[in-house]
């Protein structure tokens, strides 16, 4: 699991813009409706609905999320629940995706669930394991 920092929005701006220096891959990233819920002063600056989306899914959005992040930030290979739109505001973001009928032939394994920790005395990175979640399942990368 990624390590979770609370932060200002104009902290978390400066630092991907670059204005001060922190250790680290920085990345906006939660579900269950984020932009409302936690980004409601970005409400203003865009459409409160996508008509033909809308349409094409016979619904309104059961969620809207916001992410937003840097250069170096990977989203790992997960599965959604819901169907999707995606817009790209400044940059780029590369999906891979692969049909259901290949779900057989992605290699998963069981894994204990872990955190990435920031030693604050060493600036170094460890992974720390969270008994508290347990197992998880997930992709097998070797």
């Amino acid at each position: 699991m990624p390590e979770e920092r609370t932060m200002t929005f104009a902290t978390f701006l400066d630092i991907i813009e670059r204005k001060v220096e922190a250790n680290g891959v920085f990345y906006i990233q939660q579900q269950n409706s984020n932009l409302i819920n936690h980004f409601s002063e970005l409400l203003n600056d865009v459409e409160s609905d996508i008509t033909w989306a809308s349409e094409a899914f016979g619904k309104m959005p059961d969620a809207v999320n916001f992410w937003m992040g840097e250069e170096r930030a990977v989203t790992s290979l997960h599965k959604d629940p819901y169907e999707n739109l995606y817009c790209v505001i400044s940059g780029s973001k590369t999906f891979t995706l692969i049909p259901p009928t290949d779900r057989p032939f992605i290699p998963y394994k069981t894994y204990q669930a872990a955190l990435y920790h920031e030693d604050q005395e060493t600036r170094q990175w460890e992974v720390v394991e969270d008994h508290l979640t347990g197992l998880v399942c997930s992709m097998d990368s070797s």
